[in-house]
C-alpha cells in the first residue's frame, strides 16, 4: 500500500498534487510519502512485537537523514554500511545503541568512529577484519562489541547481483569455518562476542530462503553453546522484496511468522534490517518529457536519466511509470530514455505507456529504495532534489545541487593556472572601489573571457594583497536578460558569494558611471534581483527580504556559553552582543563560531555589535571568505541592526559604525518578528583605475 493516487486524474502524493511539488522545485525529483513510511514501518515492526527485536533500516537503500529521522521517532534503529552513513544515522539522532555496522571493508577510522559513538554492535565478515577491530579497540582502551556475518550458502533466488548468501559471494565467513573464528575471537581481550548476523541477498520474493537460512544458523548457535559462547543478538538481515510489476512478496506478518515459527525457543534478541520493504513504494522520481522522436522506435526522452536512477541499466529492473495527467490518453509503445550519453541510459524499453508530448510529467514508481541512493554525477548533471510529503504540505529535503557543488574539491595545479594566464588578453582594465573599508576590484566582463571555472582561481590571484591588486572580494559585470545587469561575486579566497551589500553598492555606482544601468536600476546576484538607487557618491540598496531569523540561542564555546542571535539577509550572519566592543575577539572567537557546527554546512559570518547612544550601534565583522575581520560588511550590519531592533536596543533607521570609521544608514520595518522594506545606505567610492598585468597573477 502507498499514498501515491489519482484524483480527478491528476497524481497526488498524500493531499499534494505532484505538479505543485514539479512548480515549485522543478524536475527531476525524488518526492517521498510520510505516511507510507510510517505505515509500513509500523506493519513490520509490530509484526515482532510480541518477541525482543529491533528493527535497523537498512540506510544504504535510502540514506536521507530526514527518513533516517522519521524511523528513529518511531524507535526504529540503522543498518550502516560506511563512515558517512554512521555520521548520517547519528545526525539524524538515531540511537547508537540501536546502530549495527555491516560491510566487508571497513576502514581503522571508520571502525574507530563507531567505537566512540557507541554503536550497538560490529558485524565481522573475516579474520583480518577481526584482527583490525582488536587493534583499534586495544588502542581505544576499549571492549569491541561484535557479531559474526556467517554466510549459509542459500540461494535467495533473486538477481545475481543483489544476492549474499551463496558461497561464491564476497560477504561473510563460510558457516563451515566460522565455529573455529569465534573461538579465536573469545580469545582476544578487547573483543566482546554479541551475536551472529545472516542477510541472504535483496528483493527476496519467497519466505523459504529466509526459513532455510535460519535453520542453519540455528544450528549454528547451537554449536557456539556448545562451546560455552552465549549469543544476547540474532541479526537475520533483511532483504524482503516489495512489487515492482508482477512480484508476489509475502506480507511482513507472513515472513514473521515464518521466522518466529523457526526460532521456536531461542533465547536472543532478534534484529531485522528491513530496507527496501519501508521506502521502495514509498517514493518515486518524478520526471518532465522534453522531446519525443520516431525513428525504428519511438523515444521518450525525459530529464532523468541513469545517473539519477541506476537500477534499469544496472539490473533491467522494471518500474512502472505514470502520466502524471492522465486524461484519457492513447496508448503508445516505447523508450523512456534519459539525456545521458549511454546507449544504457534508459527508464523503460518497449513498454506500453500514455502517449506523451514535451512538457508532460511522468512519474517513475517504487524508486524509493536504491534510488536516489545510487545516484551519480556522471555527465557532470547535478543530483536532484528529494521532498517529503506530510499530509498536505511537502519539504525539501534534499536542495538540487550546484553546477558549483560538482567541483568542490577539485583545483587546477599552478602549472596549468600559468598557461591559462599567459592564454589571456592582458593588460585587463579593472577598477577599484571601497564601501565603508570593504575594498572591491570590478571587471567589466560583458563580453566575457573567462569560464565560471576559471573565475575562482583568477580571484584568489588579484585579490592577494602585496603580490596583486587586493582585495576583499572581484565582482564581474556581466549582461542580463531579466535586469540591467548581473554579478558574478567572489571572495577574497575564490568562494562563491550569494550577496554583500557594501559589494552590491559598488557595483551600483560602477554600472551607473559607466552607462551600464539608470540611477534607479535592478541587477541579478545569487540571492535574487537587487533595487538599488544611486545619488552621488551614495547609493541606497533595496535588500531581500531576511529569512533564517533566530534569537537567543545559546552555544557552548571553549567551555564558555555564548548567547548567539543570528539572520540571513542575503548570505547567513550571527550577532552576538558586547558592551565593550573594542575588546571583542573577533579573529579568535569569530574564526571558532563562523566554523560551528550548528551553522554548518555553510557557515557564517560573525558580527561582534556595541551600542551607541543615539539609536545607533558599532559592529566589527569576522567575514567568511576573508577568513579575517574586514573593516566593514553591509550584510551585517543590516543583521546586526535589524536583531538590535527585535531586541529593543535601537529603531530604524539605525545609523552603523563600521571598523572602517565610515557609517551605514539601515532602513526596514517591524510587524512583531516580520521584517520588510529593508534598504541599506551608504557610501561607494572609486579609488583608482588600472590595467592588469600578467606578473600580477601570481598562483597561490
Amino acid at each position: 500500500m502507498h499514498d501515491f493516487q489519482y484524483k480527478n486524474d491528476t497524481l497526488y502524493c498524500e493531499d499534494v498534487a505532484v505538479p505543485t511539488v514539479a512548480a515549485a522545485v522543478g524536475t527531476p525529483f525524488y518526492l517521498y510519502s510520510a505516511a507510507t513510511l510510517t505505515r509500513h514501518f509500523a506493519a513490520f515492526d509490530r509484526a515482532f512485537a510480541d518477541i525482543p527485536h529491533l528493527t535497523c533500516f537498512a540506510a544504504k537503500s535510502c540514506a536521507n537523514i530526514a527518513i533516517l529521522r522519521l524511523f528513529a521517532t518511531l524507535g526504529g534503529g540503522a543498518d550502516i554500511v560506511s563512515g558517512g552513513e554512521l555520521f548520517r544515522a547519528r545526525t539524524a539522532g538515531v540511537d547508537p545503541r540501536k546502530i549495527v555496522y555491516s560491510g566487508v571493508g571497513k576502514t581503522a577510522d571508520e571502525i574507530r568512529a563507531a567505537l566512540t559513538a557507541g554503536i550497538l554492535m560490529l558485524n565481522v565478515e573475516s579474520e583480518q577484519e577481526l584482527a583490525q577491530i582488536q587493534a583499534v579497540a586495544a588502542g581505544m582502551g576499549l571492549k569491541a562489541p561484535v557479531s559474526f556475518r556467517v554466510n549459509p550458502d542459500v540461494d535467495p533466488k533473486t538477481h545475481a547481483y543483489i544476492s549474499t548468501g551463496l558461497a561464491k559471494n564476497k560477504f561473510g565467513i563460510p558457516i563451515g569455518e566460522a565455529l573455529r573464528v569465534y573461538l579465536a575471537a573469545r580469545e582476544l581481550p578487547n573483543i566482546t562476542i554479541k551475536g551472529v548476523s545472516c542477510h541472504i541477498g535483496s528483493q527476496l520474493t519467497q519466505v523459504s530462503p529466509f526459513v532455510e537460512s535460519l535453520a542453519k544458523v540455528k544450528g549454528f548457535i547451537a554449536q557456539l553453546a556448545e562451546q560455552g559462547i552465549g549469543i544476547t543478538h540474532l541479526d537475520l538481515g533483511g532483504g524482503l522484496g516489495i512489487r515492482y510489476n508482477a512480484e508476489e512478496p509475502p506480507e511482513p506478518a507472513e515472513y514473521a511468522r515464518a521466522i518466529k515459527q523457526e526460532l521456536g525457543g531461542l533465547d536472543c534478541t532478534l534484529i531485522l534490517e528491513p530496507g527496501r520493504v519501508l521506502v521502495g513504494n514509498a517514493g518515486a522520481l518524478v520526471t518532465k518529457v522534453l522531446y519525443t522522436k520516431e525513428g525504428l522506435k519511438k523515444f521518450i526522452i525525459v530529464d532523468a536519466g541513469m545517473n539519477d536512477l541506476a537500477r534499469p541499466s544496472l539490473y533491467d529492473a522494471f518500474h512502472l511509470i505514470q502520466a502524471v495527467e492522465r486524461p484519457g490518453r492513447e496508448q503508445e509503445v516505447a523508450d523512456v530514455v534519459g539525456p545521458i550519453c549511454e546507449t544504457g541510459d534508459f527508464l523503460a524499453r518497449n513498454r506500453v505507456m500514455p502517449k506523451a508530448a514535451a512538457g508532460d510529467l511522468l512519474a517513475v514508481m517504487s524508486a524509493g529504495a536504491y534510488g536516489f541512493s545510487m545516484s551519480s554525477n556522471y555527465n557532470s548533471r547535478p543530483r536532484v532534489a528529494e521532498v517529503l510529503v506530510h499530509r498536505d504540505d511537502f519539504h525539501v529535503i534534499r536542495a538540487r545541487e550546484t553546477h558549483e557543488a560538482l567541483i568542490q574539491g577539485e583545483s587546477i595545479p599552478d602549472f596549468l593556472r600559468r598557461q591559462d594566464v599567459m592564454a589571456l588578453q592582458f593588460p585587463i582594465p579593472f577598477t577599484k572601489m571601497s564601501g565603508t573599508g570593504n575594498d572591491f576590484i570590478f571587471i567589466d566582463h560583458r563580453t566575457p573571457f573567462l569560464t565560471r571555472e576559471e573565475m575562482p582561481a583568477f580571484a584568489r590571484a588579484v585579490c592577494e594583497r602585496r603580490f596583486s591588486v587586493g582585495a576583499d572580494g572581484l565582482i564581474f559585470i556581466e549582461n542580463s536578460e531579466t535586469a540591467d545587469f548581473r554579478w558574478q561575486f567572489l571572495n577574497g579566497d575564490g568562494s562563491w558569494a550569494e550577496m554583500c551589500g557594501n559589494g552590491a553598492r559598488c557595483a551600483a555606482r560602477f554600472a551607473h558611471a559607466r552607462g551600464i544601468a539608470p540611477a534607479r536600476m535592478r541587477f541579478e546576484t545569487v540571492a535574487g534581483l537587487i533595487e538599488a538607487e544611486v545619488t552621488g557618491q551614495s547609493v541606497k540598496l533595496k535588500m531581500t527580504a531576511p529569512t533564517g531569523l533566530r534569537l537567543h540561542e545559546k552555544l557552548t564555546v571553549n567551555g564558555q556559553e555564548q548567547v548567539v542571535h543570528s539572520l540571513n539577509t542575503g548570505v547567513p550572519h550571527a550577532v552576538l552582543f558586547r558592551e565593550d566592543i573594542r575588546q571583542a575577539p573577533v579573529l579568535e572567537l569569530g574564526r571558532i563560531i563562523r566554523f560551528h557546527e550548528h551553522f554548518q554546512p555553510a557557515g557564517t559570518n560573525v558580527n561582534f555589535v556595541q551600542q551607541q547612544a543615539g539609536n545607533g550601534l558599532i559592529v566589527r565583522t569576522y567575514e567568511r571568505g576573508v577568513e579575517g575581520e574586514t573593516l566593514a560588511c553591509g550584510t551585517g550590519a543590516v543583521a546586526s541592526a535589524i536583531i538590535a531592533g527585535l531586541l529593543g536596543q535601537v529603531r530604524p533607521p539605525v545609523a552603523v559604525t563600521t571598523s572602517g570609521g565610515e557609517q551605514l544608514v539601515i532602513h526596514y520595518s517591524l510587524a512583531g518578528q516580520e521584517i520588510a522594506e529593508v534598504y541599506l545606505e551608504g557610501p561607494a567610492n572609486f579609488i583608482y583605475e588600472g590595467r592588469l598585468h600578467a606578473e600580477a597573477l601570481r598562483s597561490k
